[in-house]
C-alpha cells in the first residue's frame, strides 16, 4: 500500500502552528529570564545592605560617600569600604587612600579596581563596556538626597566627604540621625550603567543631557523646570564634556555622577547635566531595565521595587533622611 505524505497545505498549517507557539514561548521565556535577572538584583542589593550595617556595626556610622577629605582623589567610594563586609577584604586591602581613585590610572590602586564584581551590577543591564575598560563598573549608587542646589546640605544617607563647588561636607549618618526612619529612607537604588560609546542612541536610562539652570527656591519649581525639557533634542552629556556616557565608571569613585544619584526626578526620567555643568549639582535619578521602575535599597536593609508612576512628593520623601515628611509605602 503506498503511504501518502503530507500535502503542501498541511505542511504550512504544522508550520504555522509552529511559528505560533514559537511567538508564545518566547515572551514566556523571557519573562522566565528577567524574574530571575530580577531577583538576583534584589540578592545583590540585600548583601549591599548587610554590608552597609555591617560597616555601621563597626564604625557606629555609614560611610560618606567620597571619604578622603585631603583632595580631589574621589574616593574611596562607598563601594570601596563595603568590600570588607561583601568577603573582599584581600582586593580591599590592596587599596592605599591616597592615591587616586577616579576613572585615570596609573597606580597601585588600578589592581584592586579592576573587577566588576558580581555583587555590583544588575543582570537585567544589557551593557557591555566592562568587558573592555581598565576598572570594574556598579549598577548601584548611593542616596545623596533631594537636591544640594536647593536644600544646600547632603540630605540623604551618603555624600561627599569633603567641601565641594560651595556646599558643605556631608555628615557621616548614623542610623540613629535617619529620623524619618530607615524603613522610610532610601539608601541605594539602581542606575543604569552607561554605554561608554558615542554610538548608540541616547537613552534616558542611561545617558545625562545638557539641561540649563533649573531654578533653586524649591524642589518642586526644579521639577516644573524639568518637565519643560526633552532629552531627545539636548546634548548627550555636557556642553563641557559632550558624550559623557560613564555613569557607573568606576566603582570606586565616590562622586555623584560615577556612583551616585538623587531624588529630584522619579525613577528612570532622564539625568540632566545643570548649573554650568557643575557635577556636583547633577541631576541623577535611580534607573534600571527592569520594565516599570527600580529597585531600591532601603537604610533598614529591605528592597522596594519603586515603580516609575511613583509621586514626585513621595520619592523626595524617600530620599531625605530627616525631612519630617511622610513617606507613603503602601502607594508604591
Amino acid at each position: 500500500m503506498k503511504r501518502r505524505g503530507f500535502t503542501l497545505i498541511e505542511l504550512l498549517v504544522v508550520i504555522a502552528i509552529i511559528a505560533i507557539l514559537i511567538a508564545l514561548l518566547v515572551p514566556a521565556v523571557q519573562k522566565v529570564r528577567e524574574a530571575a535577572a530580577r531577583t538576583q538584583c534584589i540578592n545583590n542589593m540585600k548583601q549591599l545592605g548587610l554590608a552597609m550595617h555591617g560597616y555601621h556595626g563597626a564604625y557606629k556610622q555609614l560611610p560618606v560617600s567620597d571619604v578622603n577629605p585631603n583632595g580631589p582623589n574621589w574616593g574611596p567610594g562607598f563601594l570601596v569600604v563595603l568590600l570588607p563586609y561583601l568577603d573582599q577584604q584581600p582586593d580591599f586591602a590592596m587599596f592605599n587612600n591616597n592615591l587616586m581613585f577616579g576613572a585615570s590610572s596609573g597606580d597601585a590602586n588600578d589592581i584592586p579596581s579592576e573587577p566588576t564584581f558580581a555583587v555590583f551590577t544588575c543582570p537585567s543591564d544589557p551593557q557591555t563596556a566592562h568587558n573592555t575598560t581598565i576598572f570594574g563598573w556598579t549598577n548601584y549608587h548611593s542616596n545623596h538626597g533631594s537636591w544640594i542646589s536647593v536644600v544646600k546640605q547632603w540630605d540623604g544617607v551618603f555624600g561627599p566627604g569633603q567641601a565641594v563647588s560651595s556646599f558643605p561636607t556631608a555628615i557621616p549618618v548614623t542610623f540613629a540621625q535617619i529620623s524619618d526612619g530607615t524603613s522610610n529612607t532610601a539608601a541605594m537604588a539602581e542606575v543604569c550603567r552607561g554605554p561608554n560609546d558615542p554610538g548608540p542612541a541616547a537613552d534616558p536610562r542611561t545617558d545625562c543631557f545638557e539641561g540649563g539652570n533649573p531654578p533653586t527656591t524649591s524642589i518642586v519649581a526644579a521639577q516644573a523646570y524639568i518637565a519643560g525639557l526633552n532629552w531627545k533634542t539636548a546634548t548627550v552629556g555636557a556642553a563641557s564634556w559632550v558624550n559623557w556616557r560613564y555613569r557607573g565608571y568606576p566603582w570606586r569613585e565616590g562622586s555623584i555622577w560615577r556612583s551616585g544619584y538623587n531624588h529630584v526626578q522619579t525613577p528612570n526620567q532622564p539625568c540632566w547635566s545643570v548649573m554650568g555643568d557643575d557635577w556636583w549639582q547633577l541631576i541623577t535619578p535611580a534607573s534600571s531595565f527592569h520594565p516599570g521602575g527600580a529597585n531600591v535599597l532601603f537604610a533598614d536593609g529591605s528592597v522596594h521595587f519603586i515603580t516609575n508612576s511613583v509621586t514626585p512628593a513621595n520619592w523626595v520623601a524617600m530620599g531625605t533622611r530627616a525631612g519630617n515628611d511622610e513617606v507613603d509605602m503602601d502607594g508604591i
